[in-house]
This record gives structure tokens, C-alpha cells and sequence, in this order.
């Protein structure tokens, strides 16, 4: 990725206007000297010796450039990660971002959302800004990336650059680290920059951008494909985005198709290439949700359009659910459309009935069962706490009479607690763990539940999910498999008016395989 990113500057960027400045290990120091003689690009290569090498030392070795190298003379400096392009003059970047910021600091805007109202708002160190009492700092502000920063070289950025490592020790020491990202340098530079009034995310605005796709007209200036460390599909997606553009030149597009080329060996794991092709898939189909999810709801509503959730009356409105890629189909009721014959037979059967969803996410199937089914009682269990409060609003606007129980995590003693209040449905959707909490001698009134389970048998380990848990659970259940069905465009007037691309993306589930659903019935009624 590194290499692409030089090569992508020397494209079209004058080089005597840079002063180029590799930070790594001694382990690629060799590597970037030899691109330096081969490509013509005047690199400075600086190594560092660690015995604790890795993706997060790199992280924070990056904020000793005050100590590392004289930068006194420059008036401004860039940092770019190695997930990125550049297509365009790069001397673009820094003229506008000098005549522009109005802090000592930019960088790009991740999000439209303010940093509180995020689901993942860790990431821009939301608990941080509790922890020091400075949430009211965070009233419209949005989070930005730590993978472009352009900052001048002055007092007040050095003296938040040596701060930076010292509050991440502080924040471990007390023992308030709830997550791995907080071992990382992203959520310190957002806090101590906003905390600071140091941070400026309007003066690179139109210059760069996330992740843009790989046939994007006027693409930015800088193209960052960001993910979370290490991810496996950023190189997929930067040699995309290179193949499909017209302004690499050839020697970065042969770099890239040597890349491809390589990804592509038949001695490479398929399993890999896969998950880096369906990774991309559901990139692109996130950025198209988002565009025809106000398309859609601007045309006609945030009710529910067919299905049987559409009968029933439900309301999808979910804007702060913007990094989703299945609110279209959602909103038109389409969304696992195998399942709609199975929740009419409930909807007949079991009236009045407790729903419990696992792993219920932004709370669409625990809303819609819960008002089909008018439940008395709705139990969402999701690890994600930030989408509890997306998954409370949509189940009061549609199940106002039921009592909602939300749970981060529950385990066979707490399943059991619940289905001794009586019948539920049973909703499994726990991304590889289906069968965890099905166990009959430690859940005695299992038997009470209706249970509906997402299959995911190209999971190694699951692949006799099916007969396993029919099977143990036959004594009780009856087992119906309810196999994955295509939507058909033409059926559905929304789909029938998209684009053949954008029909393709927002109807595809991008899984690996088919998944199937196995349906257990209580053989007691």
C-alpha cells in the first residue's frame, strides 16, 4: 500500500515541491530505499527498533516527529497513512489546507453525525470526553480521521503531540479502556484536538473522502480507504480504484495490475479473496443505501411498504443508521423476504406472544415481530450498546404498549429466566454463534419457544449447524429449513426504477453462500 501511495504522488505532483519522510521499522527501511532508486521518488527513510513492533506501536511512533526531525524549517506538514491515493497535485492539499484551516490542525470529517449521537462513537473517543467532563464540547462536532492530518509545526501541536501518549497511559492505567480502538492513537488526537479548539474539519472539505468507489466521477484529492487496522480489503480496493481510473499513469497501474495479478494466484487462499471481494460489495452497497434511503423515504414516507410488517402498519425511520446497507430494503419490507410466510403463520398463531431477538441490531425484526404480533413484551439483546438507543426509538414508534427489556449479552441461565414468564419467539441471529444458548438441559423451558436461527453454514465450524441443533432440539421442535429466495426486481416498482447496478447492490445480501434459517415448533402447540 505504501508503494501505491508514492507512486500515486509521483503521478501528478511535482516532487522538488515535497520533502518526503518514510517513520518504520528496520524490517522495511530496504524496501523503501530500493522504490526510492527504482521510481526516481527522494524518499527520507527514518527506522525505529521496537521489541513491541506492531500496528499499534506504529501508530503512536508517528507523533515523535518533533523529536525524531528538524521540522522547524517547514511551514507545513502532512501526514498521509499508507490506505491512500493521491490523484491530483498534492501541493493542492497543503495550499488549500494553509489558506483555509483556521486552527494549527486539519483533517477530514468522518461522519455527518455528531461524535454522541454515533453508534461506534469510540472511535472518535467519545468516552474520553466523559471521563473528563467535556461532552458539551462534542454539540455538533463531528470526528475526524487520524489518517490525514495536516498541522503546522507549532508550540501548541507539539505540546498536544507529546500529551497525547500520556493520556493513553493515564486512561489504561485507571483501567478505563473498554475497547481495543482505545489502544490506538485516533480517539486521543479527536480529544485532546476538540478539547483543545485545535482541529479544523471544513478546510479539506471536497479535497478528500473515505472510501469513494472505484467508477466515482470528480474523484478527491485524496482518497483514503479506511478500515479498521490491518483490514485485509484495502489494498483490494486501492487497486480498484486504481484499474478504474483514467488519471493513473502507467507506472502506477502496473504496479497495480502486478498487485492484482498476485492477489489473484490460484496458490492464494480462495477463502481470502472472497471475503476481500465480498468486503468490497458491501462497501459499495453501504454508500448506495445511503443514497436511495432518502431517495425512497423523500418519495413516499418512512412506512413500511409490502410484506407483512407493511400490513402491519410499521414505521421505518432511521437516519442515525446512516452506515447500514439494508435500510432500503427495509424500508420497502423486502428485507429476508424467505421469512414473510413464516411471520404471516405467526401472526395468526401466536398473537400476544414475548419476542426475544438476538443480536437485534438497529431493532428492525424486534420492532416488526413485536407490532405484527402485538407482543406484550419485547427483549433485544445486542453487543453493540450504541445501537440501543436506535433500537429503543423504533420499537416505542411501533410497539408502544410493550415493555422493552435491552441486554447487551444473555446466557442459558438468562434465556431460561425469560421463557419461565412463558412462550416467545425466539429470534437467533448471532453471526456465527447460533447455537450457543440452545441447550435444553440448562434451558428446562426452551420447549416454550417458537425459534427462528440464521444458518451460517459456510462458517467451518457451523457446518452442520442445522441437522446438529435439529437434532438435540427434535424432542421438542419440529424443524422446518426455510431456503434464502432472490428478490425479483420487476415485482417491486421501487427496485424496477433504480439503476441496474444500484437494483443489483441493494438487493444482493453480499454473503458468501446462501444463508438458510432453520424454523424450530414447539410439538407441545
Amino acid at each position: 500500500m505504501a508503494a501505491l501511495l508514492l507512486l500515486s504522488v509521483k503521478n501528478q505532483t511535482r516532487l522538488d515541491q515535497l520533502d518526503i519522510l518514510i517513520y518504520c521499522d528496520p524490517r522495511f527501511a530496504g524496501f523503501f530505499e530500493d522504490l526510492s532508486a527504482k521510481s526516481g521518488i527522494p524518499i527520507t527513510v527514518l527506522s525505529s527498533e521496537s521489541s513491541e513492533a506492531d500496528v499499534v506501536w506504529a501508530c503512536w511512533r508517528r507523533y515523535d516527529i518533533f523529536e525524531i526531525f528538524d521540522i522547524s524549517g517547514y511551514s507545513s506538514v502532512l501526514y498521509l497513512d499508507t490506505d491512500i491515493l493521491v490523484d491530483g497535485d498534492l501541493a493542492e492539499i497543503l495550499r488549500a489546507a494553509e489558506t483555509k484551516s483556521v486552527t494549527p490542525l486539519a483533517a477530514i470529517a468522518e461522519n455527518p453525525l455528531p461524535i454522541g449521537a454515533h453508534p461506534n462513537a469510540e472511535w472518535w473517543g467519545y468516552d474520553l470526553f466523559v471521563d473528563a467532563g467535556e461532552q458539551a464540547r462534542l454539540k455538533d462536532r463531528q470526528g475526524f480521521s487520524s489518517g490525514v492530518l495536516w498541522f503546522r509545526p507549532v508550540p501548541e501541536i507539539r505540546t498536544m503531540f507529546q500529551d497525547m501518549f500520556r493520556t493513553y497511559e493515564a486512561f489504561r492505567d485507571a483501567g478505563k479502556i473498554a475497547g481495543s480502538f482505545y489502544h490506538t492513537d485516533q480517539p486521543y488526537t479527536n480529544f485532546l484536538a476538540i478539547s483543545r479548539d485545535l482541529a479544523d474539519t471544513a478546510a479539506l472539505r471536497g479535497l478528500a473522502k473515505n472510501n469513494p468507489l472505484p467508477s466515482a466521477s470528480n474523484p478527491p484529492l485524496l482518497c483514503h480507504f479506511s478500515g479498521g487496522m490491518g483490514n485485509s480489503n484495502k489494498l483490494a480496493k486501492m487497486v480498484a480504484f486504481i484499474l478504474a481510473s483514467d488519471s493513473m499513469g502507467p507506472e502506477i497501474r502496473g504496479y497495480a495490475m502486478a498487485l492484482d495479478q498476485l492477489r489473484k494466484d490460484p496458490q492464494d487462499k480462495p477463502a481470502s479473496r472472497d471475503h476481500i471481494f465480498h468486503s468490497n460489495i458491501e462497501i459499495a452497497r453501504r454508500d448506495i443505501d445511503k443514497h436511495l434511503y432518502g431517495i425512497v423515504t423523500q418519495n413516499a414516507g418512512f412506512a413500511v411498504r409490502y410484506g407483512p410488517f407493511g400490513e402491519a402498519g410499521v414505521v421505518y425511520r432511521t437516519e442515525r443508521n446512516s452506515w447500514a446497507s439494508d435500510r432500503v430494503m427495509k424500508v420497502l419490507g423486502l428485507h429476508e423476504s424467505s421469512l414473510h410466510p413464516t411471520f404471516r403463520s405467526m401472526a395468526q398463531r401466536r398473537r400476544g406472544t414475548a419476542v426475544i431477538d438476538l443480536a437485534s441490531g438497529d431493532g428492525y425484526f424486534a420492532a416488526g415481530l413485536g407490532r405484527l404480533l402485538a407482543a406484550p413484551r419485547i427483549v433485544a439483546v445486542e453487543r453493540n450498546t450504541r445501537l440501543h438507543a436506535i433500537c429503543a426509538e423504533f420499537v416505542a414508534a411501533n410497539c408502544p404498549a410493550a415493555m422493552l427489556t435491552q441486554l447487551e449479552r444473555i446466557d442459558a441461565a438468562g434465556l431460561e429466566a425469560l421463557l419461565q414468564d412463558g412462550p416467545a419467539i425466539l429470534l437467533l441471529r448471532a453471526d456465527g454463534q447460533e447455537d450457543l444458548p440452545l441447550q435444553p438441559d440448562r434451558i428446562p423451558h426452551l420447549h416454550r419457544a417458537e425459534i427462528l436461527i440464521e444458518c451460517h453454514e459456510f462458517v467451518p465450524k457451523l457446518r452442520n449447524v442445522i441437522p446438529d441443533i435439529s437434532q438435540r432440539l427434535a424432542e421438542t421442535h419440529a424443524a422446518t429449513i426455510i431456503e434464502e429466495r432472490d428478490i425479483v426486481p420487476s415485482d417491486v416498482p421501487e427496485l424496477r426504477q433504480m439503476r441496474g447496478i444500484q437494483r443489483g447492490l441493494i438487493a444482493c445480501s453480499a454473503r458468501p453462500a446462501p444463508v438458510r434459517w432453520l424454523h424450530l415448533v414447539p410439538r407441545a402447540g
